[in-house]
């Protein structure tokens, strides 16, 4: 049998090749596992989270329903105060799904103006992530800046100051970077020194825009509208009426003219544009928001009201002295 000296480290060298390759292989089939084994468990968890809140309403629409259990029609407030009560009972082996639900229905409690109940509901979630070892996730990020937002209107803005700063702490370690969390931990750590100092507030600002042009969209617009109300503030009004301008285009391609989003940046860029002395489109603009608003929150919303306040208010110092007249009639 001939030997070939010069195969033999080739056929070596595939070994070691193809030994490798196998190795890789093992590695990434591992690395796709354990993806697949976190999808199927965030799945499961939404899933989850949809029966029990499907099942939690079935009790609790408009025209008031009977619940099976209690005997007697409810609110969507009470079911919500009802499913918080049976979580512990029906949820003792899911910890997960309990801090799921409890941040859900703390979010919901903090949208209905219940904000006592949505701080205990919500630091029952967050004790709870705790104890799971969660210390950092997107998860435990949005629960901070929900509770931050309840203390502000419970009139405790040192709590909400610390629970903004500590998310804001946890975004930025984050890795990789989650730019949507940045920009809307940055924004609100904004949105709080502005309270009390809207010049300490504008570097909070600028770096919530510069991190939401990472993804764009709707996270960049509302970036850009808050930075635009500060550089108002501040009485940048060139640079507030760039960022506004960005901002409405951006909500009017994302979204369309008639979002509730879009009417708070059509308003944006016309008090602005007010102060800029543009009176022209400044007035058409803020006609324009009034328009969206009324037809999305209705015309005795109390933030409706006000913008048709200021809406006359407007027209007068713009000499409108006949549209003014007729703003103020309405809300008379």
């Amino acid at each position: 049998m001939t030997r070939h000296p010069a195969v033999l480290p080739a056929v070596a060298l595939g070994g070691l090749l193809l030994a490798g390759y196998v190795v890789t292989l093992r590695r990434h089939n591992a690395e796709l596992a354990r993806e697949r084994d976190a999808a199927a468990a965030a799945s499961l968890l939404a899933t989850e989270t949809r029966d029990f809140l499907v099942n939690l309403f079935q009790a609790a629409d408009p025209y008031g329903p009977a619940d099976a259990e209690r005997g007697r029609s409810i609110t969507v407030l009470e079911a919500l105060r009802l499913g918080r009560d049976r979580l512990d009972e029906r949820l003792a082996t899911q910890p997960e799904l309990r801090a799921a639900l409890l941040t859900a229905i703390g979010e919901v409690l903090e949208n209905l103006d219940q904000a006592e109940e949505a701080i205990v509901t919500l630091n029952q979630a967050i004790a709870l992530r705790t104890e799971l070892g969660d210390t950092s996730s997107a998860e435990l990020q949005r629960d901070l800046e929900v509770l931050g937002s309840a203390y502000l209107t419970m009139g405790e803005p040192d709590s909400a100051r610390s629970l903004f700063e500590r998310e804001l702490r946890l975004a930025r370690a984050q890795r990789p970077p989650d730019p949507v969390r940045l920009s809307a931990a940055l924004t609100v750590n904004g949105m709080l020194r502005a309270r009390a100092d809207p010049v300490e507030a504008l570097p909070f600002n600028v770096a919530a825009v510069d991190a939401a042009r990472a993804v764009g969209g709707t996270t960049l617009a509302e970036a850009l509208r808050k930075l635009a109300d500060t550089y108002r503030s501040v009485g940048r009004l060139p640079e507030s009426e760039a960022a506004a301008r960005e901002a409405l285009a951006l909500f009017r391609q994302e979204e369309g003219d008639s979002t509730i989003r879009t009417g708070f940046a059509l308003h944006t860029l016309g008090q602005t544009l007010a102060e800029s002395r543009q009176f022209a489109e400044a007035g058409l603009l803020l006609d324009w928001s009034l328009a969206v608003l009324d037809r999305r929150l209705g015309r005795q919303n109390t933030l409706t009201v006000q913008m048709r306040s200021n809406l006359g208010v407007f027209h007068t110092i713009a000499g409108e002295f006949g549209r003014a007249e007729t703003i103020l009639r309405e809300i008379l």
